[in-house]
Protein backbone atom coordinates (compact mmCIF):
# COMPACT_ATOMS: atom_id res chain seq x y z
CA UNK A 1 0.00 0.00 0.00
CA UNK A 2 3.07 2.43 -1.02
CA UNK A 3 3.34 4.84 -3.26
CA UNK A 4 0.12 6.94 -1.97
CA UNK A 5 -2.53 4.01 -2.35
CA UNK A 6 -3.78 3.73 1.00
CA UNK A 7 -5.73 0.59 1.97
CA UNK A 8 -9.21 1.98 1.89
CA UNK A 9 -8.81 3.58 -1.53
CA UNK A 10 -7.19 0.23 -2.79
CA UNK A 11 -10.43 -1.01 -2.09
CA UNK A 12 -12.62 1.22 -3.77
CA UNK A 13 -11.13 0.65 -6.67
CA UNK A 14 -10.73 -2.81 -6.56
CA UNK A 15 -14.42 -2.30 -6.09
CA UNK A 16 -15.14 -0.10 -9.19
CA UNK A 17 -12.72 -2.11 -11.63
CA UNK A 18 -14.36 -5.11 -10.57
CA UNK A 19 -17.78 -3.99 -10.93
CA UNK A 20 -16.61 -2.37 -14.78
CA UNK A 21 -15.84 -5.49 -15.71
CA UNK A 22 -19.10 -7.22 -14.42
CA UNK A 23 -20.81 -5.02 -16.76
CA UNK A 24 -18.63 -5.32 -19.59
CA UNK A 25 -19.06 -9.14 -19.37
CA UNK A 26 -22.84 -9.54 -19.83
CA UNK A 27 -26.20 -7.80 -20.15
CA UNK A 28 -28.21 -5.87 -18.41
CA UNK A 29 -31.39 -6.88 -17.10
CA UNK A 30 -34.43 -5.42 -18.78
CA UNK A 31 -36.23 -2.44 -17.08
CA UNK A 32 -39.20 -3.66 -14.65
CA UNK A 33 -41.87 -0.63 -13.29
CA UNK A 34 -42.48 -1.43 -10.09
CA UNK A 35 -45.39 0.63 -9.50
CA UNK A 36 -48.65 -1.50 -9.38
CA UNK A 37 -51.75 0.24 -9.76
CA UNK A 38 -51.95 3.97 -10.70
CA UNK A 39 -55.31 4.14 -9.45
CA UNK A 40 -56.01 1.58 -6.13
CA UNK A 41 -59.26 0.69 -5.01
CA UNK A 42 -60.93 2.10 -2.07
CA UNK A 43 -59.89 -0.79 0.46
CA UNK A 44 -56.03 -0.38 -0.67
CA UNK A 45 -53.98 -0.02 2.28
CA UNK A 46 -49.75 0.15 1.88
CA UNK A 47 -48.16 -2.66 3.79
CA UNK A 48 -51.00 -4.19 4.60
CA UNK A 49 -51.37 -8.07 2.94
CA UNK A 50 -55.03 -8.68 1.31
CA UNK A 51 -55.32 -12.45 0.57
CA UNK A 52 -57.30 -13.78 -2.12
CA UNK A 53 -59.11 -17.54 -2.12
CA UNK A 54 -58.79 -19.16 -5.43
CA UNK A 55 -58.17 -22.29 -7.49
CA UNK A 56 -54.56 -23.40 -9.02
CA UNK A 57 -54.31 -23.98 -12.61
CA UNK A 58 -50.65 -25.72 -12.89
CA UNK A 59 -52.20 -28.61 -13.26
CA UNK A 60 -55.46 -30.77 -13.76
CA UNK A 61 -55.92 -31.40 -9.75
CA UNK A 62 -57.05 -27.64 -9.42
CA UNK A 63 -56.54 -27.77 -5.29
CA UNK A 64 -57.60 -24.62 -3.16
CA UNK A 65 -55.36 -21.86 -3.19
CA UNK A 66 -54.33 -18.71 -1.37
CA UNK A 67 -52.92 -15.90 -2.56
CA UNK A 68 -51.23 -13.26 -0.87
CA UNK A 69 -50.75 -10.21 -1.81
CA UNK A 70 -49.35 -6.86 -0.97
CA UNK A 71 -49.38 -3.43 -2.86
CA UNK A 72 -51.57 -5.17 -5.57
CA UNK A 73 -48.68 -7.70 -6.47
CA UNK A 74 -48.81 -11.36 -5.62
CA UNK A 75 -46.53 -12.25 -3.57
CA UNK A 76 -46.71 -15.79 -2.51
CA UNK A 77 -48.90 -18.56 -3.02
CA UNK A 78 -50.65 -21.14 -0.07
CA UNK A 79 -52.93 -24.17 -0.19
CA UNK A 80 -56.56 -23.19 1.30
CA UNK A 81 -56.80 -25.09 4.64
CA UNK A 82 -60.48 -25.31 4.33
CA UNK A 83 -60.48 -26.77 0.69
CA UNK A 84 -61.39 -30.71 0.70
CA UNK A 85 -59.48 -31.36 -2.18
CA UNK A 86 -55.67 -30.38 0.07
CA UNK A 87 -56.22 -28.94 2.95
CA UNK A 88 -54.26 -27.00 3.30
CA UNK A 89 -51.31 -28.85 1.21
CA UNK A 90 -49.63 -26.87 -2.08
CA UNK A 91 -47.24 -28.63 -4.26
CA UNK A 92 -44.26 -27.27 -5.66
CA UNK A 93 -45.41 -26.79 -9.16
CA UNK A 94 -47.94 -24.59 -6.85
CA UNK A 95 -45.73 -23.01 -4.92
CA UNK A 96 -43.88 -22.15 -8.68
CA UNK A 97 -46.45 -19.99 -9.77
CA UNK A 98 -45.23 -16.98 -9.09
CA UNK A 99 -42.40 -17.63 -10.64
CA UNK A 100 -44.70 -18.17 -13.59
CA UNK A 101 -46.20 -15.05 -12.66
CA UNK A 102 -43.22 -12.53 -12.80
CA UNK A 103 -41.14 -15.03 -15.64
CA UNK A 104 -39.27 -12.01 -17.91
CA UNK A 105 -39.96 -13.99 -21.05
CA UNK A 106 -43.95 -13.91 -20.47
CA UNK A 107 -45.95 -12.14 -22.96
CA UNK A 108 -46.89 -8.86 -21.82
CA UNK A 109 -49.01 -7.89 -24.80
CA UNK A 110 -50.53 -9.81 -27.99
CA UNK A 111 -48.11 -10.86 -30.88
CA UNK A 112 -48.72 -11.99 -34.57
CA UNK A 113 -46.34 -14.22 -36.70
CA UNK A 114 -44.29 -10.87 -37.47
CA UNK A 115 -43.88 -9.51 -34.05
CA UNK A 116 -45.54 -8.11 -31.37
CA UNK A 117 -48.39 -5.39 -32.04
CA UNK A 118 -50.41 -2.75 -29.73
CA UNK A 119 -53.38 -3.67 -28.29
CA UNK A 120 -55.52 -1.98 -29.90
CA UNK A 121 -54.26 -3.53 -33.37
CA UNK A 122 -54.52 -6.98 -31.86
CA UNK A 123 -58.05 -6.95 -30.46
CA UNK A 124 -58.81 -5.29 -34.28
CA UNK A 125 -56.86 -8.19 -35.69
CA UNK A 126 -58.69 -11.00 -33.08
CA UNK A 127 -62.09 -9.59 -33.97
CA UNK A 128 -61.55 -9.87 -37.70
CA UNK A 129 -60.72 -13.52 -37.12
CA UNK A 130 -63.66 -14.59 -34.89
CA UNK A 131 -66.03 -12.78 -37.46
CA UNK A 132 -64.53 -14.38 -40.49
CA UNK A 133 -64.49 -18.11 -38.52
CA UNK A 134 -68.48 -17.75 -36.99
CA UNK A 135 -69.84 -21.06 -36.01
CA UNK A 136 -66.13 -22.89 -36.39
CA UNK A 137 -63.73 -20.79 -33.46
CA UNK A 138 -62.03 -23.61 -31.48
CA UNK A 139 -60.71 -22.82 -28.13
CA UNK A 140 -58.01 -25.37 -26.88
CA UNK A 141 -57.06 -24.39 -23.05
CA UNK A 142 -56.44 -25.63 -19.95
CA UNK A 143 -58.59 -27.95 -17.75
CA UNK A 144 -61.02 -25.25 -15.67
CA UNK A 145 -63.91 -25.50 -13.83
CA UNK A 146 -66.64 -22.78 -12.24
CA UNK A 147 -66.60 -19.70 -13.58
CA UNK A 148 -63.58 -20.15 -16.01
CA UNK A 149 -65.90 -22.59 -17.76
CA UNK A 150 -68.61 -20.06 -17.62
CA UNK A 151 -67.07 -17.77 -19.48
CA UNK A 152 -65.53 -19.87 -22.05
CA UNK A 153 -69.03 -20.77 -22.88
CA UNK A 154 -70.42 -17.33 -23.21
CA UNK A 155 -67.11 -16.24 -25.21
CA UNK A 156 -68.31 -19.54 -28.11
CA UNK A 157 -71.91 -18.49 -27.85
CA UNK A 158 -70.87 -14.69 -28.70
CA UNK A 159 -68.31 -16.23 -31.89
CA UNK A 160 -71.31 -18.21 -33.38
CA UNK A 161 -70.58 -21.23 -31.74
CA UNK A 162 -67.68 -23.45 -31.70
CA UNK A 163 -66.08 -26.23 -29.36
CA UNK A 164 -63.86 -26.34 -26.59
CA UNK A 165 -61.35 -28.65 -25.18
CA UNK A 166 -59.11 -29.45 -22.29
CA UNK A 167 -55.96 -30.45 -22.78
CA UNK A 168 -53.80 -31.46 -19.85
CA UNK A 169 -49.63 -31.52 -20.11
CA UNK A 170 -50.11 -34.41 -17.40
CA UNK A 171 -52.29 -36.59 -19.71
CA UNK A 172 -54.43 -38.93 -17.95
CA UNK A 173 -56.92 -40.55 -20.94
CA UNK A 174 -54.88 -43.54 -20.36
CA UNK A 175 -55.70 -44.20 -17.25
CA UNK A 176 -59.33 -43.30 -18.10
CA UNK A 177 -58.79 -45.63 -21.25
CA UNK A 178 -57.54 -48.52 -19.36
CA UNK A 179 -60.59 -48.33 -16.61
CA UNK A 180 -62.86 -48.31 -19.67
CA UNK A 181 -61.47 -51.30 -21.04
CA UNK A 182 -61.06 -53.53 -18.03
CA UNK A 183 -64.32 -52.66 -16.20
CA UNK A 184 -66.34 -50.49 -19.07
CA UNK A 185 -65.42 -47.38 -16.61
CA UNK A 186 -64.47 -44.12 -18.05
CA UNK A 187 -63.26 -42.17 -15.16
CA UNK A 188 -60.38 -41.92 -13.06
CA UNK A 189 -61.01 -43.81 -9.68
CA UNK A 190 -59.76 -42.48 -6.50
CA UNK A 191 -56.61 -44.56 -5.02
CA UNK A 192 -56.88 -44.75 -1.36
CA UNK A 193 -53.47 -44.93 -0.47
CA UNK A 194 -53.86 -44.46 3.03
CA UNK A 195 -55.59 -47.94 3.20
CA UNK A 196 -53.17 -50.23 1.59
CA UNK A 197 -50.34 -52.32 3.74
CA UNK A 198 -48.37 -52.59 0.29
CA UNK A 199 -48.43 -49.86 -2.14
CA UNK A 200 -46.20 -50.33 -6.06
CA UNK A 201 -45.52 -47.75 -8.35
CA UNK A 202 -45.06 -48.69 -11.85
CA UNK A 203 -43.35 -45.39 -12.89
CA UNK A 204 -45.96 -43.24 -11.04
CA UNK A 205 -44.36 -40.20 -9.74
CA UNK A 206 -47.61 -39.70 -7.08
CA UNK A 207 -45.09 -37.48 -4.97
CA UNK A 208 -44.27 -35.05 -7.97
CA UNK A 209 -46.95 -34.42 -10.28
CA UNK A 210 -48.85 -37.63 -11.01
CA UNK A 211 -52.88 -36.64 -10.44
CA UNK A 212 -53.63 -35.09 -7.14
CA UNK A 213 -49.49 -35.32 -5.91
CA UNK A 214 -50.72 -33.28 -2.26
CA UNK A 215 -53.94 -35.73 -1.44
CA UNK A 216 -51.44 -38.60 -2.22
CA UNK A 217 -48.33 -37.21 -0.38
CA UNK A 218 -50.75 -37.50 2.59
CA UNK A 219 -52.17 -41.02 1.75
CA UNK A 220 -48.63 -42.22 1.62
CA UNK A 221 -46.93 -39.94 4.54
CA UNK A 222 -50.53 -42.39 7.02
CA UNK A 223 -49.59 -45.57 5.06
CA UNK A 224 -45.73 -45.40 5.83
CA UNK A 225 -45.91 -44.24 9.01
CA UNK A 226 -45.18 -46.98 11.61
CA UNK A 227 -48.21 -47.32 13.60
CA UNK A 228 -49.72 -50.42 15.85
CA UNK A 229 -46.58 -52.33 15.91
CA UNK A 230 -46.23 -51.90 11.34
CA UNK A 231 -45.95 -49.72 8.25
CA UNK A 232 -46.74 -49.99 5.01
CA UNK A 233 -43.99 -50.67 2.14
CA UNK A 234 -43.73 -49.05 -0.71
CA UNK A 235 -42.10 -50.56 -3.85
CA UNK A 236 -41.08 -48.75 -6.92
CA UNK A 237 -41.02 -50.57 -10.29
CA UNK A 238 -39.22 -48.62 -13.22
CA UNK A 239 -36.79 -47.74 -15.37
CA UNK A 240 -35.68 -44.95 -13.80
CA UNK A 241 -34.93 -43.55 -10.22
CA UNK A 242 -37.28 -40.64 -9.98
CA UNK A 243 -37.92 -38.09 -7.01
CA UNK A 244 -41.16 -40.31 -6.27
CA UNK A 245 -38.81 -43.40 -6.50
CA UNK A 246 -36.25 -42.24 -3.79
CA UNK A 247 -39.10 -42.75 -1.33
CA UNK A 248 -39.71 -46.61 -1.77
CA UNK A 249 -38.57 -49.03 0.23
CA UNK A 250 -37.15 -51.37 -2.58
CA UNK A 251 -36.67 -50.56 -6.19
CA UNK A 252 -37.01 -52.91 -9.04
CA UNK A 253 -35.09 -51.62 -12.30
CA UNK A 254 -36.97 -53.06 -15.14
CA UNK A 255 -35.93 -52.09 -18.88
CA UNK A 256 -38.64 -49.50 -20.39
CA UNK A 257 -41.65 -50.28 -22.06
CA UNK A 258 -41.79 -53.66 -19.67
CA UNK A 259 -43.37 -52.67 -16.48
CA UNK A 260 -47.03 -53.98 -18.07
CA UNK A 261 -45.52 -57.47 -18.20
CA UNK A 262 -44.26 -57.50 -14.90
CA UNK A 263 -47.83 -56.16 -13.13
CA UNK A 264 -49.45 -58.79 -15.46
CA UNK A 265 -46.99 -61.46 -13.69
CA UNK A 266 -47.36 -61.25 -10.61
CA UNK A 267 -51.29 -61.01 -11.41
CA UNK A 268 -50.29 -64.78 -13.02
CA UNK A 269 -48.68 -65.72 -9.37
CA UNK A 270 -51.90 -64.72 -7.56
CA UNK A 271 -54.83 -66.20 -10.02
CA UNK A 272 -54.65 -69.31 -8.33
CA UNK A 273 -55.62 -68.28 -4.88
CA UNK A 274 -57.97 -64.98 -6.14
CA UNK A 275 -61.10 -64.67 -4.93
CA UNK A 276 -62.98 -63.91 -8.20
CA UNK A 277 -65.51 -65.79 -10.38
CA UNK A 278 -64.78 -68.94 -11.83
CA UNK A 279 -66.06 -67.06 -15.23
CA UNK A 280 -63.21 -64.74 -14.53
CA UNK A 281 -60.86 -66.99 -13.40
CA UNK A 282 -60.86 -69.26 -16.69
CA UNK A 283 -60.72 -65.80 -18.72
CA UNK A 284 -57.87 -64.33 -16.97
CA UNK A 285 -55.87 -67.95 -17.14
CA UNK A 286 -56.07 -67.81 -20.74
CA UNK A 287 -55.20 -64.12 -20.82
CA UNK A 288 -51.44 -64.25 -18.50
CA UNK A 289 -50.67 -67.57 -19.35
CA UNK A 290 -47.81 -66.11 -21.27
CA UNK A 291 -46.88 -64.51 -18.22
CA UNK A 292 -45.46 -67.11 -16.25
CA UNK A 293 -42.75 -65.41 -13.44
CA UNK A 294 -40.29 -67.49 -15.75
CA UNK A 295 -41.04 -66.39 -18.96
CA UNK A 296 -41.03 -62.55 -18.12
CA UNK A 297 -37.46 -62.77 -16.42
CA UNK A 298 -36.26 -63.66 -19.23
CA UNK A 299 -38.03 -61.13 -21.48
CA UNK A 300 -37.17 -57.91 -19.01
CA UNK A 301 -34.25 -59.28 -17.05
CA UNK A 302 -36.01 -58.94 -13.71
CA UNK A 303 -34.65 -62.25 -11.65
CA UNK A 304 -37.46 -64.79 -11.06
CA UNK A 305 -37.38 -64.94 -7.58
CA UNK A 306 -38.13 -60.98 -7.42
CA UNK A 307 -41.22 -61.35 -9.44
CA UNK A 308 -42.13 -64.18 -6.84
CA UNK A 309 -41.13 -62.21 -3.60
CA UNK A 310 -43.27 -59.40 -5.13
CA UNK A 311 -45.93 -61.26 -5.42
CA UNK A 312 -46.35 -63.25 -2.09
CA UNK A 313 -45.99 -59.16 -1.30
CA UNK A 314 -48.84 -57.65 -2.96
CA UNK A 315 -51.06 -60.33 -1.68
CA UNK A 316 -52.41 -58.53 1.01
CA UNK A 317 -56.34 -59.36 0.67
CA UNK A 318 -57.54 -56.63 -0.60
CA UNK A 319 -55.38 -54.23 1.37
CA UNK A 320 -52.39 -53.76 -1.53
CA UNK A 321 -52.73 -51.29 -4.28
CA UNK A 322 -51.11 -50.95 -7.61
CA UNK A 323 -50.77 -47.54 -9.70
CA UNK A 324 -49.02 -46.64 -13.13
CA UNK A 325 -48.42 -43.43 -14.79
CA UNK A 326 -45.42 -40.73 -15.09
CA UNK A 327 -42.38 -41.85 -17.72
CA UNK A 328 -43.48 -45.69 -17.54
CA UNK A 329 -47.29 -44.50 -19.13
CA UNK A 330 -46.06 -41.93 -21.36
CA UNK A 331 -45.35 -43.94 -24.43
CA UNK A 332 -47.13 -46.30 -27.02
CA UNK A 333 -47.96 -48.41 -24.40
CA UNK A 334 -49.71 -46.61 -21.68
CA UNK A 335 -53.22 -47.67 -21.87
CA UNK A 336 -51.98 -51.64 -22.25
CA UNK A 337 -49.60 -50.46 -18.81
CA UNK A 338 -53.09 -49.12 -17.10
CA UNK A 339 -54.86 -52.65 -18.56
CA UNK A 340 -52.28 -54.91 -16.36
CA UNK A 341 -52.57 -52.67 -13.71
CA UNK A 342 -56.13 -52.89 -13.16
CA UNK A 343 -56.20 -56.60 -13.68
CA UNK A 344 -53.35 -57.11 -11.15
CA UNK A 345 -56.14 -55.07 -8.26
CA UNK A 346 -58.44 -56.82 -9.58
CA UNK A 347 -56.85 -60.28 -8.68
CA UNK A 348 -55.63 -58.95 -5.60
CA UNK A 349 -59.02 -58.21 -4.54
CA UNK A 350 -58.10 -54.21 -4.37
CA UNK A 351 -61.31 -52.90 -6.09
CA UNK A 352 -64.04 -51.53 -3.80
CA UNK A 353 -61.31 -50.85 -1.44
CA UNK A 354 -57.80 -49.21 -2.41
CA UNK A 355 -59.20 -48.35 -5.84
CA UNK A 356 -62.49 -46.47 -5.54
CA UNK A 357 -64.84 -46.20 -8.35
CA UNK A 358 -67.31 -43.11 -8.15
CA UNK A 359 -65.13 -40.31 -6.97
CA UNK A 360 -66.15 -38.73 -10.55
CA UNK A 361 -62.94 -36.97 -10.15
CA UNK A 362 -62.82 -33.76 -13.18
CA UNK A 363 -58.78 -34.28 -13.75
CA UNK A 364 -57.69 -34.58 -17.32
CA UNK A 365 -58.91 -33.13 -20.53
CA UNK A 366 -59.38 -34.08 -23.60
CA UNK A 367 -57.80 -36.48 -25.82
CA UNK A 368 -54.78 -34.58 -27.98
CA UNK A 369 -55.73 -37.27 -30.75
CA UNK A 370 -59.59 -36.20 -30.81
CA UNK A 371 -58.80 -32.91 -30.26
CA UNK A 372 -56.32 -33.22 -33.97
CA UNK A 373 -59.47 -34.99 -35.51
CA UNK A 374 -61.98 -32.71 -34.91
CA UNK A 375 -59.69 -29.84 -36.39
CA UNK A 376 -59.10 -32.07 -39.50
CA UNK A 377 -62.86 -32.54 -39.41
Amino acid sequence: MNKGVNRRDFFKLAAVSGAAVAVAGCEADPVEEIIPMLVPPHDYVPGVSIHFATTCNECSAQCGMVVRTREGRAIKAEGNRKNPMNNGGLCAIGQGSMQGLYAPTRLKGPKTKSGAVTWADGKKLLTEKLTAAAGSVVYIGNPASGSIEGLKAEFLKATGGGQAFQFDANPTVSVKEGNRLAFGKNEIPHYAIENAKVLVSFGADFLESWLNPVTFTKGYSKMHAFQGGEKGKFIHVSSHMSLTGTNADQWIDTAPGTEAQIALAVANELLGSASVSSADKSRLNDYLSGYDAASVSARTGVPEEKIKALSLEFNQGGASLAIAGGTAASGKDATALQVAVNILNHVAGNIGKTVQFGANYQTGGDSLNDILAALKA
